[in-house]
């Protein structure tokens, strides 16, 4: 009578078939219970069929699954998920940090709750790599410790399925050979076509396995650095103006008497105003109108920057040293600088007197004036003009003749108060027309010339000092004109020692002026942009050009490349070059016959002469942060708070990279414990592994160890007996013989042990092992 282990109650009743085929139960001996079992529509029928539907099926009690492995897996699922959201933490903390500074720099203010674990340990190191090392260390353990976890996981999903695969299919020795060492080396696939055939869930589980070491190499580098600009703030001694100091300012003669520049201001002031690359937009003043400057509380707006020329300049102002190469700081300046303004403009001064507002026209060449009665008359007769608006000053025929012929003049008649008048018939469209004065109606010759009137005034600068590169630019935030300096020549030169004090004058209202505020530097400063300005141009009827200014020949051309206003940009400027006279002269021309112009436009700047006069004058005033012929040891500095950028390497995460990656990993891997692994472990009854022990368990029968015996056919007794011990020692290759063997892992009977018969599960040959059934798992 056939068997059928049922198990019920905790109790242990066989299914038996009688002599008609009915399925009786028996109480597990030789005795029936009487109970007749009938197949219905869904199984069993009568008592225990309907305790079948009931109740859930029940594991063989024979047959039990340890806790261990399966919480192990789980507990290791769980860690490295665990390690996967550790190393996104760790590189959340790390991104936007610095990567190119000490461990120290990158934790705050270095205090213990400002700083990280992982940095301190960073720290303690002293590796002189910095953070960018620690990082790559930290992320590629957590990364290794993550795939580890995951592996083993795998590992043991791997075993169920194998031993899953083995229960239920013959293999070779080779494809179970195989099967076994998959895990570890990916050409164990290729060792039997029955892997391939046979094992194809458990080839899977190995792909992943082997895949799922890319993640660790994908997510350290998910944390890479990028060079970006870092500002910093520092309070720092910065270059100031010293313009009390007048022993670097003058060139004396006997009795303090001031005669001139000191040699090293000179060679500042030849440096600033023939820099070329003062051309350029933007800078102080205004552009038009007949005065470039405005108001004395007007702001200047542009900067004054950009290309370095040969002479250490930039846009004609001459470099300071960078305290940082990308850097830049606010800065509040007291120094001189010029207004100029139209003729017509400086006679509407003083409520329409005809009298400028800084200026008396009382006695202004001495004890009597019998030459000028008005300063229309001054500006036209020092100039060496007509006036046009009063036919008997000045009408000599010199000055008809000067009229005639004229492109530019200029004068600074030394008892005016620091004022430079300037004559130019060049037609700049960005002028005041109504500073073009016209010509007598008596004159038979007429001409239109930009009538302008410059003072020195002391002047308050906000600027800020800005650094590229170690380039500076000057950007003006608001220029203010504070006052004019109201004082003559005759105060001036005496300003070094305050000799003043021994002229007969009543303050502000003497012929000289207010002298107690005059000082070396702006006497100095007048000078130097006298000297400058002061020049005539004029082209005769037959185009001969020709230049006169103290020192130069009249007529003389040989040595107008010395002269330093056609050194200087202002040459460029329309109100000049663009005068019907000078057209006709070959002086402007690079090569006349080609008619190509030496002149450039661009380099006046601001577009009219008396804005570049202003934007000279404020130049050289900010050039003097960079004089070095201080006759002091240290010069003069004052403290500023430079903001310096300097590019530094910072931590960039591509968290979406990170998790992608670990997603994929902690993703499969889940799949396969519940696909794959669960579904192993349910039909497999117990917990198995790829272990020494559990290869020992099972390859226990007398089947195995008569197929480890050498095979019949050997012609000596000794090769059989070598044969059987290579094998029984393991040697390989796999004898083929033995490699060729079908084995199957089912239910082997051994006929006598103690007289009974003995059932176990192991390794057999195919066809002498009982197949592994469902009802030998469950009921």
């Amino acid at each position: 009578m056939a068997d059928k282990g049922i198990y019920t109650n905790g109790g242990v009743e066989e299914v038996r078939s009688d002599s008609k085929g009915n399925d009786i139960i028996t109480d597990g001996g030789n005795n029936t219970t009487g109970r007749r079992l009938t197949k219905g529509r869904r199984g069993f029928t009568g008592k225990l069929g309907r305790a079948a539907t009931l109740r859930p099926r029940v594991r063989d009690p024979r047959l039990r699954i340890g806790w261990r492995y399966p919480a192990a897996a789980v507990g290791l699922f769980i860690a490295g998920l665990l390690f996967a959201v550790g190393h996104d933490l760790y590189y959340l903390e790390k991104d936007g940090q610095l990567a190119d500074a000490p461990p120290s720099a990158t934790s705050g203010s270095g205090s213990s709750s400002g700083s990280s674990l992982l940095d301190k340990i960073s720290a303690l190191t002293q590796d002189d790599n910095g953070p960018q090392t620690w990082a790559l260390r930290f992320g590629t353990a957590l990364a290794f410790l993550n795939k580890t976890a995951l592996s083993m996981v795998v590992a043991s999903v791997a075993a169920q399925q194998v031993w899953y695969t083995l229960r239920r299919t013959a293999m070779t020795v080779d494809g179970i050979d195989g099967l076994f060492d998959l895990l570890n080396n990916p050409l164990a696939l290729f060792a039997s076509r029955s892997i391939i055939v046979h094992a194809k869930v458990a080839v899977l589980v190995a792909v992943l396995a082997w895949c799922l070491p890319l993640a660790s190499v994908v997510t350290p580098a998910t944390l890479a650095v990028a060079a970006r600009p870092l500002a910093s703030e520092l309070t720092l001694a910065v270059p100031a103006l010293n313009l009390s100091d007048y022993l670097l300012w003058v060139s004396s003669e006997g009795a303090g008497r001031i005669e001139g520049a000191h040699f090293a201001i000179a060679t500042l002031f030849s440096n600033v105003y023939s820099s070329a690359a003062i051309a350029g937009g933007g800078g102080s003043g205004g552009s038009g109108g007949g005065s470039s400057s405005g108001s004395s509380g007007g702001s200047s707006g542009g900067s004054a920057g950009g290309t370095t020329s040969t002479d250490g300049t930039v846009n004609g102002i001459v470099q300071v040293a960078a305290p940082f190469p990308n850097s830049s700081y606010d800065q509040t300046l007291y120094g001189p600088s010029y207004k100029c303004m139209s003729l017509a403009e400086a006679l509407a001064q003083n409520g329409g007197a005809g009298v400028p507002a800084t200026w008396r026209i009382d006695n202004p060449k001495g004890s009597a004036n019998d030459t000028f009665a008005t300063f229309e008359d001054v500006f036209y007769g020092e100039l060496g003009l007509p006036n046009p608006n009063n036919a008997s000053a000045n009408a000599s025929d010199a000055a008809t003749a000067l009229a005639e012929s004229l492109v530019y003049v200029a004068a600074a008649p030394s008892y005016l108060y620091n004022m430079i008048l300037i004559a130019a018939t060049g037609v700049n469209p960005l002028w005041d027309n109504s500073s073009a004065s016209p010509a007598s109606s008596t004159s038979t010759k007429t001409f239109s010339s930009n009538n302008i009137v410059c003072q020195l005034y002391n002047t308050s600068y906000d600027v800020t000092l800005d650094f590229s590169d170690g380039v500076q630019t000057v950007v003006p935030r608001r220029v203010e004109l504070l006052e004019p300096q109201e004082w003559t020549d005759t105060c001036g030169s005496v300003s070094a020692l305050h000799l003043y004090d021994n002229l007969n004058y009543t303050a502000n209202t003497s012929a000289y002026g207010n002298c107690t505020q005059a000082t070396p530097a702006f006497y100095v400063t007048h000078l130097l942009f006298s000297y400058l300005l002061g020049a005539t141009l004029s082209v005769a009827a037959d185009g001969a050009f020709s230049i006169q200014q103290a020192g130069v020949p009249r007529g003389s051309t040989s040595l107008a490349a010395t002269l330093p206003l056609l050194q200087s940009p202002l040459i460029n400027c329309a109100d000049i070059y663009n005068s019907s006279l000078l057209r006709m002269a070959d002086v402007i021309f690079d090569s006349p016959a080609n008619n190509v112009s030496a002149v450039r436009p661009s380099r006046c700047r601001n577009g009219t002469l008396a804005a570049a006069i202003e934007d000279l004058s404020r130049n050289f005033t900010y050039s003097l942060l960079a004089f070095d012929g201080y006759t002091t040891p240290q010069p003069p500095t004052m403290r500023a708070r430079v903001t310096y950028t300097e590019t530094h390497l910072f931590f960039v995460y591509s968290r979406t990279t990170l998790w992608a990656a670990y997603a994929a990993a902690l993703g499969a891997t889940l799949l396969a414990m519940l696909l794959v692994g669960v579904r192993a472990l349910r039909h497999n009854g117990v917990v198995s592994t790829l272990s020494f022990s559990s290869t020992l368990l099972t390859t226990r029968s007398d089947q195995l160890r008569e197929a480890l015996l050498a095979p019949a056919g050997h012609n000596l007794a000794d090769e059989a007996a070598a044969e059987t011990y290579r094998r029984s020692v393991g040697a390989q290759p796999v004898d083929p013989d033995v490699g060729q063997l079908r084995l199957r892992f089912g239910r082997i009977v051994d006929q006598q042990r103690d007289g009974q018969r003995v059932e176990y599960a192991g390794f057999g040959l195919e066809g002498r092992v009982k197949p592994w059934r469902e009802e030998d798992e469950l009921i």
